[in-house]
């Protein structure tokens, strides 16, 4: 999948914020066909947990080819980079879900989109830095 020619010409944050906007709509709507669905509580953190999980592949092939542009690298390990760079969000994000659901009994929806907020922060740090290496040159 090659990227359209006015996405390779955007500073590679803004390209992180429209790919990552797009992969999260999904995901949004995603966590919410799973919550409208399971019939088990507590149903805004289990939904949370398997929409997190899905959206780790969605959203790791749209960066490795809409904003890292790494097709190169082989996929798999990629990926799998991914899933424990991910798990730092999935950690911290999970906590915060929970903590704000059940404990102060906020909006499952509001509390979706903070902890999406914090979920954005660890994972382009660890996406930028851990999976999507870029080689540096060297200065020969």
């Amino acid at each position: 999948i090659s990227p359209p020619k006015w996405l390779t010409n955007l500073d590679q944050k803004i390209r992180f914020i429209i790919v990552g906007g797009v992969g999260t709509s999904i995901a949004w709507l995603v966590y919410n066909l799973l919550y409208l669905t399971l019939p088990i509580e507590p149903k805004a953190i289990i939904a949370w947990i398997i929409c997190y999980l899905y959206s780790v592949a969605q959203n790791h092939t749209l960066h490795r080819n809409f904003t890292f542009f790494t097709t190169k690298s082989q996929y798999l390990p990629e990926l799998m980079r991914a899933y424990f760079a991910y798990s730092l969000g999935l950690f911290v994000s999970t906590g915060n879900h929970a903590f704000l659901t059940q404990q102060y009994e906020i909006s499952h929806q509001f509390s979706w989109f903070v902890s999406t907020l914090l979920s954005i922060i660890c994972n382009y740090i660890m996406l930028r830095f851990f999976v999507f290496k870029v080689p540096q040159k060297s200065s020969q």
